[in-house]
């Protein structure tokens, strides 16, 4: 991520659900998801968990693995 290209909206220009951080701790994943307006969620975000190929693996903020995959939490709502 260090030689990644800088984003090309700024931070403080964006209003929609997003993914903040990802963590993992061996097969569980979690990510932690902005909702865009306030700390709390009116709504629960929906997470889709893809592969390298872009197929969709799982949903859900949290994520287990079942075997040694490439994994992207790619879009939230």
């Amino acid at each position: 991520m260090a030689c990644s290209e800088p984003f090309a909206i700024d931070r403080h220009d964006l209003v929609d659900a997003r993914i903040l951080g990802v963590r993992q701790q061996d097969a569980l994943l979690e990510v932690q998801v902005w909702n865009g307006s306030s700390v709390y969620h009116e709504e629960k975000p929906t997470v889709e968990w893809l592969d390298d190929s872009g197929s969709v693996l799982g949903t859900g903020v949290v994520f287990v693995l079942e075997e040694a995959t490439v994994l992207m939490p790619a879009s939230v709502r």
